[in-house]
């Protein structure tokens, strides 16, 4: 493997939209931490919308919550 294809698989890339965005380390880490609330919570969400929704819902939720967190 050449260094240049190990190197791609631990560097960041951007989307093509944000060729010119450059953001700084606050913004990332206030959306990390932004991700991380709304993980816990979906996380606590989970049982309720289990309760909520028909039992024939329970695998749509499951879906969601493998698929999302």
């Amino acid at each position: 493997m050449s260094s240049t294809f190990g190197q791609m698989d631990v560097v960041p890339t951007a989307p093509p939209s944000s060729m010119f965005i450059s953001y700084g380390l606050k913004e990332r880490c206030a959306a990390a931490e932004t991700l991380s609330l709304v993980a816990r919570v979906l996380n606590r969400s989970k049982a309720h919308l289990h309760s909520v929704l028909p039992k024939n819902n329970s695998s749509v939720v499951e879906d969601f919550f493998r698929t999302l967190i």
